[in-house]
């Protein structure tokens, strides 16, 4: 009689540790499983503690499978997931908990221009160079809520000149301006600034974060 093979079957139990075997063994478990039977000998439901994963993607593909067997369900909850390698979300990402995130990607930035594209979204750009810069935006339509960040590095000077510029020109949205062309850090005025751009789906929002006197471009 053919059976599917049974969640615990994958398991590797240790006293205090084990593996669990997510294709290449991605997922480390270093605390008690605690696996409680549902009842009709196939089914298994537990607990994850302390999970370390390596490898994101491994694991999503590893519990898609388990939660495929017939023979029972799957049922995990995570308490704690450590994740050093990359992992892509296709859908909503709900945390109903709080969440810490030790930082944002950013983009050390040393030549005299950069047109940004969909992969800066979330990214702080840091502008380091004592000359100008030409930093286009990416063309409108944006996903609602999207941003991008710039600011000088530190180690940049008052001459370094960042102009940042709307994506076709005479849409990006200022204050009391909505066909504004460009944006950059006055004379004196560069070293601490700070600029965030947000998208609304349409257009991109320019946000002086740090104060600072800029001067606004309309062609």
């Amino acid at each position: 009689m053919n059976r599917k093979i049974k969640f615990w079957e994958y398991l590797i139990l240790a006293t205090s540790a084990f593996v669990l075997l997510a294709g290449a063994g991605d997922v480390t478990q270093v605390a008690d499983w605690g696996m409680t039977d549902d009842g009709d000998g196939h089914g298994r439901t537990g607990a994850l503690k302390d999970l370390v994963v390596t490898d994101v993607p491994a694991l999503i593909t590893e519990v898609n499978r388990l939660n495929g067997v017939e023979d029972g369900t799957v049922a995990a909850s995570v308490t704690t997931l450590t994740a050093s390698g990359a992992a892509t979300l296709g859908s909503t990402l709900a945390v109903t908990g709080p969440a810490t995130l030790a930082r944002v990607a950013t983009l050390d930035v040393t030549t005299n221009a950069l047109t940004l594209t969909s992969s800066h979204y979330g990214v702080l750009i840091m502008c380091n160079t004592n000359t100008a810069i030409a930093i286009m935006l990416p063309t409108n339509a944006a996903p609602v809520g999207a941003w991008i960040d710039i600011a000088l590095h530190g180690a940049a000077t008052d001459s370094c000149v960042p102009t940042v510029s709307s994506t076709p020109a005479d849409t990006l949205v200022t204050v009391n301006d909505a066909a504004a062309d460009s944006v950059t850090f006055n004379t004196g005025h560069r070293i601490g600034g700070y600029m965030r751009f947000w998208a609304d789906g349409s257009k991109w929002h320019f946000v002086n974060v740090a104060g600072t006197t800029v001067t606004i471009v309309t062609n």
